[in-house]
């Protein structure tokens, strides 16, 4: 309503209409796991929790391990907004020393579609 002091119509009705678009935004928390030192050829878990703070679904399409002693059961899912998920993410040493690697997670996340989170063992 546009109101004026036109004495002949002082009160306008405009018709108007709003779309609004949601965006996924992806949150992993820790940033980084390291799993310390273990005994070779044992598996050990550990969890990221990913949360999608964003307005619109979050689908997680893909996740990669840059290491075969890190892996992971899970590779894509969808979550709703301000919902969570456990990621578990496996370490399973088969030679003696440090490891290290990443995960690469993919999302539809338009500011960060690629994720990544560093692993050490």
């Amino acid at each position: 309503m546009i109101l004026s002091n036109d004495p002949d119509e002082s009160e306008v009705m405009v018709p108007a209409s709003l779309f609004v678009t949601g965006i996924p935004i992806i949150d992993i928390q820790p940033d980084s796991l390291d799993f310390g030192e273990v005994f070779e050829d044992g598996i050990y878990t550990s969890v990221l929790t990913i949360t999608n703070l964003g307005t619109d679904e979050l689908e997680v399409s893909d996740i990669e391990s840059s290491n075969a002693d890190f892996s992971i059961a899970v590779t894509s899912f969808t979550l709703s907004p301000d919902e969570s998920y456990a990621l578990e993410v496996y370490y399973a040493p088969i030679e003696e020393g440090f490891h290290e690697g990443s995960l690469t997670i993919l999302s539809n996340d338009i500011y960060t579609p690629e994720y990544t989170v560093s692993l050490l063992g």
